[in-house]
């Protein structure tokens, strides 16, 4: 999911609060510890069969299952709105409470949208180190050499430990990345592109990092955005990776330890012309479960190319030009395109042992691996 922000305000508290945090890097050493208690699950015969379970379960829908599905969500279409949207104003007012108001009010102390404003500033940003090409933020075409930068973080809910099952995520982690990087280059290089995607922080400790910060990143992203943004400016030498390795842009893939109970799917920080973020660096949020359901490879390669201005096929947008007609027919033309599902197009279901989705010449123009898009044109949507 491509995730915009046109240039949002956020609270000075948390901005201080970011500034102010005491970030624990603690480097490679840790995710180090974490690899190599990943490995000894692998090498002791541990049961890892979370997600063939998954695969076994979504196997076993038939037909009729489908059918039923669809004819529950199509009953929707006869949802009757006057019946169901009477309310009791008794139920939303308190009269008390209003009086209360009123006389703050009388009194001098209104509570305005000027007195809010106060509270909110813009994030201001250092700039840190890096240095991009054009308007499109850390992430400009998916062409040339690329370093991939892993940041392991805690947030107000969820953390990385040292636990077996903790371990075993950290390792699909490693295996995703890895599965979605070479996917991409074999793809570039069906395009005519050379792709270089260096993303083994154990090869390179620059390239790995964890810490933590004080926000939601599944509820309150905003505030959660500044203090990765301020650790990444702040502690991340990304002008010296580039010099390294001689490369235009960078991706950051941020790696949420989540549980399967939250509906929230990850999501990508979108930097273009016209569409500015507080800071140049964009970065995916990679909410390992959700829905009932690990986070596969193919999302993993997904989110990593809205980096570089992919764009979602499965939603409407009216800023990029992309209207559900044109939903329609991608489904129909490109059912199995990556921008479209990260499922098997045909059983939808998740896969963790490749990537089976295929990317589009809509996908190659916004990444920069074409320079024109028949489908553009048709479809009248936003340019590169």
């Amino acid at each position: 999911m491509r995730r915009r922000l046109f240039g949002s305000f956020h609270r000075a508290a948390a901005l201080m609060l970011s500034i102010s945090l005491a970030m624990s890097l603690q480097g490679c050493g840790y995710l180090i510890d974490m690899r190599d208690d990943a490995e000894y699950i692998y090498e002791e015969d541990v049961d890892d069969s979370d997600n063939s379970e998954d695969e076994v379960y979504y196997s076993a829908r038939t037909d009729e299952d489908r059918d039923s599905w669809l004819e529950e969500w199509e009953s929707w279409e006869n949802w009757d709105d006057d019946e169901f949207n009477v309310w009791d104003e008794d139920d939303y007012y308190d009269e008390d409470e209003l009086e209360a108001e009123d006389e703050d009010e009388e009194d001098g102390d209104p509570d305005t949208d000027e007195e809010d404003e106060e509270y909110y500033e813009a994030y201001e940003s250092t700039g840190g180190t890096g240095v991009f090409i054009g308007d499109n933020g850390s992430g400009n075409t998916l062409t040339g050499n690329i370093p991939v930068i892993s940041l392991y973080v805690d947030d107000a809910n969820y953390s990385w430990t040292d636990s077996q099952e903790d371990s075993r995520t950290f390792a699909h982690t490693v295996r995703y990345l890895d599965i979605a990087c070479q996917f991409l280059m074999d793809e570039a290089s069906k395009w005519g592109q050379e792709l270089n995607l260096i993303y083994d922080f154990y090869e390179d400790e620059d390239l790995g990092y964890s810490f933590s910060i004080e926000s939601d990143s599944v509820k309150d992203y905003y505030n959660a955005d500044c203090e990765i943004w301020y650790f990444i400016e702040n502690n991340i030498d990304v002008g010296a990776l580039q010099e390294r390795y001689n490369a235009d842009s960078v991706a950051i893939m941020v790696y949420i330890n989540t549980d399967k109970s939250i509906d929230e799917v990850s999501c990508t920080t979108c930097y273009y012309a016209g569409y500015a973020l507080d800071s140049v660096y964009e970065f995916s949020y990679m909410f390992m479960h959700s829905n009932g359901e690990e986070e596969t490879p193919a999302a993993f390669a997904h989110e990593m190319m809205h980096q570089f201005s992919a764009i979602d096929l499965y939603l409407e947008d009216e800023d990029i030009g992309l209207s559900e007609e044109e939903i329609e027919i991608i489904e129909s033309d490109y059912p199995n395109d990556i921008m479209y599902t990260t499922y098997e197009a045909i059983t939808w279901i998740p896969v963790y042992s490749a990537i089976t989705n295929e990317i589009s010449e809509l996908d190659a123009y916004y990444i920069g691996w074409t320079d024109h898009s028949d489908l553009v044109d048709e479809y009248e949507l936003m340019s590169r």
